[in-house]
């Protein structure tokens, strides 16, 4: 070897031994992250937004059976206060964008309240609601997608929800059964913790990457499920991209697509794409705010559970129903006393 080619070979070594070193070092100081600073991050963030004004744009595309795809657009404006909420969605129509009201609904912790729109307009009563459907309403959120969804509200209302679950980072960080992996992978060029949970079946039903920075943003989540062969499934994945910081501290994607990939034929796969449009932390809100009037002359359906099934009446039966039960209490409370009147005279 020539003298030319043998500093050529010695600077390519000590180049090669440079990044080898420099991989070594990131990755050492990668391992030294613990699930506990993970919860932390999540905890602070969650701190940090509640009550919260959220604004976003969803598309929605699913498969036909003709083979084409179908996309609807949608606006939602998200007013939450813990469990209470107002939610409003737009349909977005037209080249320019225009917006056509959809729903809207509310719960203010006593009462949910729905309006669809169109024509006169239809409204739902249901009291109370379960916590686990107002879960599924904040459920599909760019909040909700960057794991920062409080399930402990749920929980505490009594119903069994998934808390360990990566819309809810800071939950799933803090389970016995959860592990981080030992060493970060590449994900899109930059290195990211894994999550897995839980750590003692043969496969993850959850495997979470946030990123091997301060920030330990939610970059990908995928769940999975066993199928009838015994093998695990990937049911959905969650991909989140271009972070800012909408406050201090806190640090929500721009970007974020939700997969829904199906499952043994039970659902067509479905893909949602999430834009942040505005986001206002720790707004002020009244009780007014989470109050849906109805308008005259509309349809209200009241809902209630009876057995195992949902039965509605509307506001006209509903009217009758308590002016008949008015009248049958004035009779029985009348016949009472008509009968105690004649007991007393008999007395004397």
């Amino acid at each position: 070897m020539s003298e030319g080619n043998h500093k050529l070979f010695r600077l390519k070594f000590l180049r090669c031994v440079v990044v080898v070193c420099a991989l070594i070092l990131a990755c050492a100081t990668a391992r030294a992250v613990t699930l506990e600073e993970v919860a932390a991050v999540y905890a602070k963030q969650l701190d940090l937004l509640q009550p919260y004004r959220l604004r976003y744009k969803e598309t929605i595309t699913r498969p036909q059976n003709d083979g084409t795809d179908k996309t609807v657009t949608l606006v939602v404006e998200l007013l939450v206060d813990k469990l209470r909420y107002r939610k409003s969605v737009w349909s977005e129509t037209g080249p320019e964008g225009q917006l056509e009201p959809v729903t809207t609904e509310s719960d203010n912790g006593t009462e949910w309240r729905s309006i669809s729109h169109g024509g006169r307009g239809i409204g739902q009563i249901v009291s109370p609601r379960p916590a686990s459907q107002i879960h599924s309403e904040m459920y599909s959120s760019p909040l909700a997608l960057a794991g920062l969804l409080d399930n402990s509200l749920f929980e505490a209302q009594g119903d069994r929800l998934y808390s360990a679950d990566p819309t809810d980072v800071r939950t799933l960080a803090l389970q016995p059964e959860a592990a981080l992996l030992a060493s970060p992978e590449m994900l899109d060029g930059k290195q990211a913790y894994v999550i897995e949970y839980p750590k003692s079946n043969p496969h993850p039903q959850f495997r979470i990457w946030v990123s091997a920075d301060e920030k330990l943003s939610l970059l990908k989540s995928e769940a999975y499920l066993p199928s009838r062969n015994g093998d695990y499934v990937l049911l959905t994945r969650t991909i989140n991209r271009d972070f800012t910081e909408v406050c201090p501290g806190l640090f929500l994607p721009k970007q974020s697509e939700f997969q829904a990939l199906g499952f043994e034929g039970q659902a067509p796969p479905s893909t949602q794409q999430f834009e942040l449009v505005s986001i206002d932390v720790a707004v002020p809100v009244t009780d007014q705010d989470f109050l849906l009037e109805f308008s005259d002359g509309m349809i209200v359906q009241r809902i209630f559970t009876w057995g195992d099934k949902n039965w509605s009446i509307d506001n006209g039966f509903y009217q009758t129903l308590r002016i008949l039960v008015g009248v049958c209490l004035l009779i029985m409370v009348g016949t009472v006393g008509f009968v105690v009147y004649r007991s007393l005279r008999k007395v004397r």
